[in-house]
């Protein structure tokens, strides 16, 4: 049937029943979701608090135990702080609830039943319809991860006083990157402030010594190859200063199986190479020493044989062979200064007689001396400290020892090259008193460190043949050693060298000693016994002395002196000390006893200080020294 209008239909909308039903079930979401909220809120570690703008509690997760929830909620914040932290607390409420950024704060506030914990804490602001905005504060107990922090802390300051105390310096290489890093004290052992240091490999090698860089390189080639950095000794640069160092690293791999980083420590070892250096040295110098002296016995005999029959011969020989004869007693008395020079550099030599001295006086003395052999060009300039500079020497021996010295400065100038040798000396404390230092330094062309480490030993020269005999400085080193003294040579090729002799400082005033006259007549007539194992030297002292009008018997062993001093009285015995069978120092023993009146002069080549002589005559020994020393001690 058809209207005569048309009339609009409603489409159907949900029924009252499935509305409830859709309200019943957003109301199950919305429950479960506060469930799991709640649920979430409960379980989360950190406190979840609500606070006002003025720092009311308001909402709490969770409460502390020992506490309850209604103790918490309206209570302030600063009720559970520390005092000191009340005022950072309530700024940064304020802070997140006036301008909406995130606020944090660390503190120290009230813990489980009671007990004090540290929190840090973030607060940020919270808006709701129709009442004013609050703050939502998380703070997390950091208590523990404070504690550890501080832990670690004291650990790496206790690592760092033990690094700094060991002078211990530490770097890293990154490889990748070659990125190197070093810290404050190996800028230090390198001499350079922190944002100088190298930070890279070629940066590093640019700092070490020229000739140690390819034994460098390779070290470190092998540790990215083998995974093991041994340990390197080198020498380093610090500006103008050469220095020692050792290395010790670790090498780790990374995640490719190959060698990516490096770390290690760096130690400045300077002072115990050089002590080591100097060491080996006095071994090595002892021990050359110990075969000087019984060469130079051995030569002494020989000479003393040479000298006199020379002298002897030259009285009788015709006046066609005196020039022949003259030369070679020249080259035998040379060669008995060079054996002497040996005696005393093996520490057997005599021991003169040593009395406080000026040492201002003594190097001043030299200089003057010196000053005759040195080339016009070349300067000597000398500055004493104003303090009295005193030690107890042998005036002569420290004389020859700056002599030595300023004739190697002068050799080590071209031929008329200009210069200047800077002499010094000072009084300087030292671990035992004081002591007075001698500098000399030239600025001739240095020497390289294998010449420089060798300039005390005996017989080494860079002279040319006939120019030296490698002898005086060695002798320097014997007779500065002997005076308990020390004495060091630096050099740089290029930049000169420098000696410095340091002497035991003595606080007796200089003595002034006159000298005797020599005698004018040597001869006499007396009994002498000449006692020595060397026929040769037996025969020419024999000789001599029976020319000088004496009557003399010989020995050639210990045995053959005490028959013949049972047998005969002798107003003189001449004693060779070194001798097979009995002794000399036991035949001087036995003569005591057998003749006391007997007088005894020591005919020795090594030996010195030696009880009940007279007299002692040292090796090779010439016909005119040997009578006058024979007359002054028959004399006394």
């Amino acid at each position: 049937m058809t209207l005569g209008y048309d009339m609009p239909v409603s489409p159907r909308g949900p029924s009252e029943s499935e509305r409830i039903a859709a309200l019943e079930a957003e109301l199950a979401r919305a429950r479960d979701s506060e469930r799991l909220l709640r649920s979430l809120l409960d379980a989360a570690p950190d406190f979840i608090v609500e606070i006002s703008a003025g720092g009311i509690i308001q909402f709490v997760n969770r409460v502390a135990p020992g506490l309850l929830a209604e103790q918490v909620v309206g209570s302030n914040i600063t009720e559970f702080l520390e005092p000191e932290y009340h005022g950072v607390a309530l700024r940064a409420v304020a802070e997140a609830v006036e301008t909406g950024a995130t606020a944090s704060f660390d503190s120290r506030g009230t813990g489980a039943h009671g007990e004090l914990r540290h929190y840090h804490s973030r607060v940020a602001r919270v808006t709701h319809e129709g009442r004013e905005a609050t703050a939502l504060m998380i703070a997390s107990d950091v208590s523990e991860l404070r504690s550890t922090h501080l832990k670690l802390a004291e650990s790496e300051e206790k690592l760092e006083l033990a690094v700094e105390a060991s002078e211990i310096g530490t770097w890293s290489w990154e490889r990748p990157r070659d990125a190197v890093q070093w810290d404050s004290r190996t800028c230090a052992i390198f001499g350079v402030p922190p944002a100088e240091a190298p930070s890279t490999v070629d940066g590093y090698l640019s700092r070490v010594h020229p000739d140690d860089r390819e034994r460098v390189t390779r070290a470190v080639e092998r540790a990215v190859e083998t995974g093991v950095y041994d340990d390197l000794e080198h020498r380093i640069l610090v500006r103008d200063e050469v220095r020692w160092v050792i290395c010790r690293g670790r090498a780790s791999r990374g995640p490719s199986g190959s060698v990516d980083r490096l770390v290690g420590a760096i130690l400045d070892i300077t002072e115990r190479r050089m002590a080591q250096e100097q060491r080996l040295t006095s071994q090595k110098l002892e021990a050359v020493g110990q075969l000087a002296a019984g060469i130079a016995h051995n030569f002494n005999n020989m000479l003393a044989a040479i000298l006199p029959n020379l002298e002897l011969a030259q009285r009788r020989a015709p006046v066609g062979a005196h020039a022949h004869i003259e030369a070679a007693r020249t080259a035998a008395e040379r060669a008995g200064r060079m054996v002497r020079q040996l005696v005393l550099f093996a520490g057997g030599g005599h021991r003169s007689e040593r009395r406080p001295e000026s040492i201002h006086e003594v190097v001043a003395r030299t200089i003057d001396m010196a000053t005759a052999t040195l080339e016009p060009s070349l300067k000597v300039a000398l500055s004493v400290s104003q303090r009295p500079a005193v030690a107890q020497v042998d005036a002569g021996q420290l004389e020859q020892v700056i002599l030595n010295i300023l004739l190697n400065a002068r050799d080590a100038y071209e031929p008329g090259q200009g210069g200047v040798v800077r002499v010094s000396v000072d009084v300087e404390a030292g671990a035992d008193g004081e002591q007075v230092v001698i500098t000399l330094a030239d600025d001739a062309s240095g020497m390289p460190e294998e010449v420089r480490r060798r300039v005390f030993e005996p017989f080494f020269t860079t002279k040319g043949v006939g120019k030296g005999t490698g002898l005086g400085l060695a002798t320097s080193y014997a007779i500065i050693r002997d005076h308990a003294g020390a004495i060091e040579c630096e050099s740089r090729l290029g930049e000169g060298t420098t000696f410095v002799i340091r002497l035991p400082g003595s606080t007796e005033p200089p003595l002034q000693v006159t000298r005797g006259t020599p005698r004018a007549s040597a001869r006499g007539s007396e009994r002498v016994l000449v006692v020595d194992d060397e026929e040769m030297v037996r025969r020419v002292v024999a000789d001599i002395l029976q020319h000088a009008g004496y009557e003399v018997a010989s020995a050639g062993n210990g045995h053959e002196a005490l028959d013949a001093l049972r047998q005969t009285g002798f107003a003189l015995l001449i004693l060779d000390l070194r001798m097979p069978g009995i002794g000399g120092e036991e035949v001087i023993v036995q003569t005591r006893k057998l003749s006391p009146a007997t007088r005894v002069v020591c005919f020795t080549g090594t030996d010195s200080d030696v009880e009940g002589v007279d007299a002692m005559l040292t090796k090779p020994v010439g016909a005119e020294e040997l009578l006058e020393t024979v007359r002054e001690v028959l004399d006394r």
